[in-house]
């Protein structure tokens, strides 16, 4: 009898402890699903705010093209680059903050037939955030179409040996984060240029001085020393 009993508690127990496991499961598994459902609610939310912004920025942009005195010259004095009031939304705010990329050094000017002159102005530049100029011709040989290293450049032979191993680009850049790609370029050199830079999909060189920074109107110069800038200065604006 008492034998018979012992069996009929461990059941029971076993019993408890399966259910147990189960219903943890069970909790474990909705919980995830709430989690995932209330990341893509937030995600399909921030994606309408953002569009919302982007919208409002060219009804700025178009009423700016409608008025024929500011048609033709673009400044920081105009509406579109004032500093906008955040938007309340909810759980946080909205901010709208317009930058005219002309203002700033085209990467893809290294494309052009005149690309070691835009080399040397991405020089000037590197040399007024403190950073190291042979990025200038790392940069060249990134984006221009031939596989030959071009001073302090570097290229496919370069490249393969790091871990893990990949190609230079040879082509103009999509976008600015691909200077993170080349040596010598850690998350601290990368935000000391980001701001200074862009990566437009013209391999024009020409730079809007009403709204170039500093920084920026060092390249245009070939007359005197470039003047490096408090690194501080160049973080903040972005």
């Amino acid at each position: 009898m008492r034998r018979a009993n012992g069996v009929a508690l461990i059941s029971v127990l076993l019993i408890v402890a399966l259910v147990s496991a189960l219903v943890y499961r069970l909790l474990s598994e909705q919980s995830m699903v709430v989690a995932h459902t209330r990341h893509v609610v937030y995600g399909d939310q921030a994606l309408a705010y953002a569009l919302g912004g982007e919208a409002y920025a060219r009804q700025l942009l178009f009423e700016d093209w409608n008025r024929e005195g500011s048609r033709a010259l673009d400044s920081l004095s105009e509406p579109w680059a004032q500093p906008l009031e955040p938007f309340e939304v909810e759980g946080g705010a909205l901010t709208i903050r317009l930058r005219d990329l002309d203002g700033r050094f085209n990467l893809n000017a290294l494309v052009a037939a005149d690309g070691r002159r835009a080399t040397e102005s991405l020089r000037a530049l590197l040399a007024a955030v403190g950073v190291d100029q042979a990025v200038a011709e790392r940069w060249r040989d990134w984006v221009d179409a031939d596989g030959e290293g071009t001073g302090f450049g570097a290229e496919d032979q370069f490249y393969l040996g790091l871990e893990p191993p990949y190609r230079t680009a040879n082509r103009p850049a999509a976008t600015i984060t691909e200077l993170r790609l080349l040596e010598g370029i850690g998350a601290e050199q990368f935000l000391l240029i980001a701001p200074h830079v862009a990566a437009l999909p013209v391999t024009g060189g020409r730079i809007n001085i009403n709204t170039a920074d500093a920084v920026t109107l060092q390249t245009l110069s070939r007359k005197r020393s470039p003047r490096k800038y408090p690194s501080s200065a160049a973080v903040s604006s972005l």
